[in-house]
């Protein structure tokens, strides 16, 4: 009570349309320990206090007429000789319809033409009125990566000297605009920025097709660090990037990450190796060689960006105990280097069969592309 009396009240008396909730936020900022239980109490007390001390409500008696009850007595035309003292009465008009004793209804033609003159004159005066009235200018698009069609991290939106901030959304909202042309002006860390012409109309305007930023590039990469297991008979491989200081790197563009694997037998002196080696093992023969696709995980709590299926009956059965497992990275530069170009580095590489051919034709491109080689030892044959 004594908070309530002390300040709920003068609140509610300086502006008595604050609602419960804007009063239960605003006592909480004050470092005022409520729980949340008390919002419901506080609802109460507010409506009670409003009943009994806010201002006066606009008391309003609803009148209706039902059919029969009114009636006007004089707009019919009829003959002198039909009005009598005994009959005279009985011929009358309800708010409703028009009706006479036999039971016959008289042509209201005049009443039909009077009701379209008065819907015709509000009709008039409420286009008039929605002529004046500002109604508020917005406008929603989508913003995402050109890759992946997720978000992007670090978004600043610009437009009328007003900026939105985003960082795991794809569709964003300006409200209270101008109307006419606009720039909408969109960057984001390690993306190529846009700047979208628009012509904004009064009222809602939608983008229709969604901006795209190209990214061009994973910040303070230095490696990768994949980590594997086998699944549902699939040989999962989970992929994220890694800084210098051994940091994972989580929230960076998508790019088109290009995925090579090698599964070979582990051997030891010779022979299979027959348990997990950290000296003197070497690759065996090829039992897998193929290009993989990464798939990108949006989900901001992840610390593995992206992931890959391999079903396990793929690769070829061997008495090995162990796999080497040699995945290969291919990072560009979409500034540099396209799809097309991307798809004729893959084919070559598909056609290398040891991991030294890898690294030597790969030596011989340009800068436009990154590689990165992970090997993974020790590996659990079939699980």
């Amino acid at each position: 009570d004594g908070i309530f009396e002390q300040a709920v009240v003068p609140l509610l008396v300086e502006c008595p349309a604050l609602r419960a909730v804007t009063i239960f936020e605003q006592l909480r900022r004050r470092d005022l320990k409520l729980p949340a239980s008390v919002r419901r109490t506080l609802k109460r007390r507010v409506r009670r206090w409003r009943a009994l001390h806010g201002p006066e409500q606009e008391v309003i008696f609803a009148q209706r007429n039902p059919p029969g009850r009114l009636a006007l007595s004089d707009l019919l035309t009829v003959a002198p000789q039909d009005l009598t003292g005994d009959n005279h009465s009985n011929y009358y008009a309800t708010v409703f319809e028009l009706y006479v004793p036999e039971g016959k209804y008289v042509k209201t033609r005049g009443w039909i033409l009077l009701s379209a003159a008065v819907v015709v004159v509000i009709a008039v005066f409420v286009a008039a009125y929605l002529s004046t009235v500002s109604f508020g200018t917005t406008l929603e698009f989508v913003v995402r990566d050109m890759h992946c069609g997720e978000w992007v991290y670090g978004t600043e939106i610009q437009l009328q000297n007003r900026t939105i901030r985003g960082f795991f959304a794809t569709t964003y909202h300006f409200s209270q605009l101008d109307r006419g042309a606009s720039i909408l002006k969109i960057e984001a860390p390690y993306y190529e920025g846009v700047e979208v012409p628009i012509n904004l109309k009064r009222g809602r305007n939608i983008l229709d097709e969604p901006i795209e930023l190209m990214g061009f590039e994973i910040p303070e990469l230095s490696h990768f660090f994949i980590m594997e297991r086998i699944e549902d008979g699939q040989l999962i491989s989970e992929v994220r990037p890694v800084a210098a200081n051994g940091q994972a790197i989580l929230n960076h563009p998508c790019l088109d990450l290009r995925m090579f694997v090698r599964i070979s037998a582990q051997i030891l002196d010779g022979a299979y190796s027959y348990e997990p080696s950290d000296e003197g093992a070497e690759r065996g023969e090829e039992l897998y060689t193929a290009e993989l696709t990464p798939v990108w995980d949006a989900n901001p709590g992840t610390i593995f960006r992206w992931k890959t299926r391999l079903p396990v009956e793929e690769i070829k059965r061997s008495r090995a105990l162990y796999w080497v497992v040699d995945y290969l990275l291919l990072i560009p530069d979409p500034r540099e280097i396209g799809p097309t170009e991307l798809d004729a580095i893959g084919n070559e590489l598909a056609s290398k069969t040891t991991v030294e051919a890898w690294m030597g034709y790969l030596d011989t491109l340009e800068e436009a592309l990154s590689f990165y080689l992970f090997p993974s030892w020790n590996v659990v044959a079939g699980g």
